[in-house]
Parts: C-alpha cells; sequence; structure tokens
C-alpha cells in the first residue's frame, strides 16, 4: 500500500481523537508536507483551510525564526524516529511575542509486517505564553516575598535594639 493511503488509513482510524485534541494539531508525511491538520491549528495559524492544504512544507507555513532548525527538527523525527519537544518564539500578536513549546513525534505504521516504518510525524503546538508570563510573575513575587521577609526580619531586629537602648 503506497504511504499517502497508509498515513489516510490512520487518520481515518483516529479522526476523533485527533479533532479532539485541545491543541494545534497536525500529521505532516515524510516530506514534511502537512496530510492533516485539526481545526485548531487553522485557528492558530490564522489561515483558512484551503491555504493550509495548499502550503508547501510545515516549516514554510509556520515561518518561524528559526524555521532552518525547525525543518532539522522535523527531518531528526521522520528520519531517526526522534520524538522531539522544541520551543520556540513565532513572531507577535498583540505587539507581543508568542512562545511556542512543540512536540514532534515519529507517525509509525501500525501494520504489524511494517513495524519500523515511519509514515511521517506529528506535531503538536502549544502556546506557552501566558505560561512564561505567569512564571515570570510568579519568580518575581516570590523575590518580593522574600524582600518583605527580609525587611521585616531588619526592622524586628531594629526593634529589639531599641527595647534593650530603652532599658
Amino acid at each position: 500500500m503506497p504511504m499517502d493511503e497508509k498515513i489516510e488509513k490512520y487518520i481515518h482510524q483516529c479522526k476523533s481523537i485527533l479533532a479532539s485534541t485541545l491543541d494545534p494539531l497536525c500529521i505532516v508525511d515524510k516530506s514534511n508536507h502537512i496530510v492533516y491538520f485539526n481545526s485548531l491549528m487553522q485557528v492558530f495559524l490564522e489561515i483558512n483551510s484551503k491555504e493550509l492544504r495548499e502550503s508547501p512544507k510545515f516549516c514554510d507555513l509556520l515561518k518561524l525564526e528559526i524555521c532552518s532548525a525547525s525543518c532539522q527538527i522535523m527531518e531528526a523525527c521522520v528520519q531517526k524516529g526522534e520524538k522531539i519537544e522544541h520551543n520556540c518564539t513565532l513572531g507577535k500578536k498583540n505587539n507581543q511575542a508568542v512562545k511556542l513549546r512543540m512536540h514532534v513525534e515519529p507517525l509509525y505504521n501500525l501494520e504489524l509486517n511494517e513495524k519500523n516504518e515511519i509514515m511521517g510525524a506529528i506535531i503538536q503546538i502549544r502556546d506557552i505564553t501566558a505560561e512564561e508570563t505567569l512564571g515570570q510573575k510568579y519568580k518575581l513575587l516570590i523575590r518580593s516575598a522574600a524582600e518583605i521577609v527580609f525587611k521585616a526580619n531588619e526592622l524586628h531586629n531594629i526593634k529589639k535594639d531599641l527595647i534593650k537602648i530603652s532599658t
């Protein structure tokens, strides 16, 4: 069975799972061409389904600042079977850099006689901008709390010294 048919069979078998994923997700073939995408990928990239289907390659569509590295990631996944997690920045939305975490996993042929054959990759993207912003605010809050405790201890020591002096 040709590779395209194998991927289509896989997508058909897993369509409800793929569609219900809560993050933008797509499947690419070994050449990095998009063969499936869920509705969240379309919304995330702010393009219509026709543009998404006609895109030459996933990396070209995403237009990452580090696109060449991203394409290397895809190649490592589909050629060597490596599972990859990669953080990167995608331009700006609302004057803020969008930080992404990409999970890329090889898509294996599920037929028993071709167990180790890689058909392509599953790509899941998560916008971690808010998480990172909250993380930075949390660290700032912890530093501020530590400073308050330090200053409170200093004031307590000064108070003890004043009490000693006054007695």
